[in-house]
């Protein structure tokens, strides 16, 4: 018994794969021809011939096989293969010159672990070759599927990773012209890891104080997306969520996103990279871009014509009966229920916006310039006003007592809300607002530095306190001068004139604030 199970452990065991291997040569020299792509399917992997015309795939499960055979300037070939365990079946495939065809470059599209998007170079050799496009899996997307070519043509090649586990993916593109097929591998890595994913593509309209962004969500992770933007310094060449950014909201999907950066410093190299954060953590871009702002224009209205222009995001002088945007940025402002312009202005040139509070008028800036900041700076003149809302930034669909805004309170006091919840817990500066309720123009400065928050009236800083910074403003869309945050707030609409509202993306100094109060007189 011991011999006969000593004899059954040495059998040989059976042979389970196979194998397939060849040569491709011209048809017309006999040569052996290098650089032809060797496609297998089903499986979409791919291989180039060597400079001896060879190929081989090992490993092969006994089943049939198509071998697709392409290189540019020649007719495609198919050939079937069947595989049997233990057997290397060879092949001699003779390819010939194409006529009317169409190449494509490259052969290989490796999309990695982040890019999205590719392209192919189709190439003809004839005017007007019809061409068709197709792909062998769900996951890759064609910017076209057909058409005629002349001469050279770009095709985008898109490739989606939203709900594919992580994995090694491969594929092909299909290229059919002439009769023959051209093929293209797809190559994509879906990455393990439980953070989302983001590139930084690229950044354009550059302006002296702004400049737009764009980027892809390429990955959303094991959890949904809460937020995502881009984050910018001028100082730090790796910026992260410690220095500025902006906040597009929360995601599920995929996708391509932009944003415009404001309120740069002309003639400034900023560094700017796409962000993402989940409950895993937070991803950024690989690559940062750079950029340099433009010198401040010279042309009407310009800001290096204004007092302390650095930082300023927006500024309405209404000196044109109308609520525009002096600035570059072009915040537009809408006035609601009709308020008038006055002459009766700061320095008798120009003109005032005059609101009435019993017509519920107010005006509207269609943008949150306070938007995921700690450092800001609001500069107006006001006169004839009594207890109400001056400014506050505004979500569509509710009011959070964190969205920043300015209250002339029931107390006498301003109050400048930036972070509690409870909005009664916001200390108010101690500066009485009755001091100057006397029928002139007054200068009236609010900025935050952090925690701390500063009141200045007519060039001098006259309090300070301290209280949390916001931790929502993203939710607000808007920002309103007067109303009364469209109905949310107890207090009536106010009734005031104001001029001159400046809008800083920094907290200016005492010295930038005498600067703009001795200007604007």
């Amino acid at each position: 018994m011991a011999i006969a199970a000593s004899v059954s452990c040495n059998r040989p065991l059976p042979e389970v794969f196979g194998s397939i291997g060849g040569t491709v040569q011209d048809s017309r020299t006999g040569n052996f021809v290098s650089g032809v792509t060797v496609t297998i399917n089903p499986l979409g992997y791919s291989q180039v011939t060597g400079s001896d015309g060879t190929f081989q795939y090992d490993n092969l499960e006994q089943a049939e096989y198509t071998l697709v055979f392409a290189k540019a300037g020649f007719e495609s070939v198919k050939h079937k293969v069947a595989v049997k365990p233990g057997v290397i079946s060879s092949v001699q495939i003779m390819i010939s010159p194409s006529v009317s065809s169409v190449s494509v470059d490259p052969s290989v599209l490796d999309f990695g672990t982040k890019k999205t998007e590719m392209t192919m170079k189709l190439t003809s050799n004839s005017p007007n070759v019809p061409y068709t496009l197709t792909s062998s899996n769900s996951w890759i997307t064609l910017g076209k599927t057909s058409g005629t070519i002349s001469g050279e043509e770009y095709v985008p090649v898109i490739v989606s990773r939203s709900g594919l586990s992580p994995a090694s993916y491969n594929g092909t593109v299909f290229v059919t012209s002439g009769g023959q097929d051209v093929s293209v591998a797809v190559k994509m890595e879906v990455a393990a890891s439980g953070v989302p994913a983001v590139t930084m593509e690229s950044l354009s309209g550059v302006t002296s104080s702004s400049v737009t962004a764009f980027g892809n969500l390429t990955l959303i992770g094991d959890s949904k997306v809460s937020q995502y933007g881009f984050c910018w310094s001028s100082v730090n060449q790796s910026p992260d969520l410690s220095d500025q950014s902006s906040n597009l909201g929360d995601a599920s999907d995929v996708k391509s996103f932009t944003a415009d950066i404001i309120g740069l410093e002309p003639q400034t190299t900023y560094y700017v990279r796409s962000y993402a954060v989940n409950s895993y953590g937070t991803s950024y871009s690989e690559d940062v871009l750079s950029v340099t702002t433009s010198a401040a224009s010279s042309d009407d209205g310009s800001q290096d014509e204004l007092s302390v222009p650095q930082g300023l995001v927006s500024y309405y002088t209404f000196d044109y009966d109308d609520a525009s945007d002096s600035t570059e940025n072009e915040l537009d402002a809408t006035l609601v229920n009709d308020p008038s312009f006055i002459a009766e202005t700061v320095n008798g040139k120009g003109k005032a916006l005059a609101l009435n509070g019993i017509k519920e008028q107010f005006m509207s800036i269609p943008y949150n310039v306070f938007k995921n900041l700690t450092k800001i700076t609001v500069s107006f003149w006001i006169k004839d006003f009594g207890a109400g809302v001056i400014f506050s930034a505004i979500s569509p669909d509710y009011i959070r007592s964190d969205h920043p805004r300015l209250i002339a309170d029931t107390d006498n006091m301003f109050r400048f809300y930036t972070g509690y919840d409870n909005y009664d817990q916001t200390p108010s500066f101690s500066y009485p607002y009755t001091s100057i309720q006397s029928g002139k123009w007054h200068h009236v400065v609010v900025s935050m530095d952090g925690d701390t928050r500063y009141l200045y009236v007519d060039g001098v800083r006259t309090d300070s306190n301290t209280a949390s910074s916001w931790s929502s403003s993203h939710a607000c869309t808007k920002i309103c001068i007067g109303g009364n945050n469209e109905g949310k707030y107890k207090l009536d609409c106010m009734t005031m004139k104001i001029d001159n509202i400046r809008f800083y993306q920094r907290c200016i100094s005492d010295d930038e604030v005498k600067k703009i109060y001795n200007s604007e007189r």
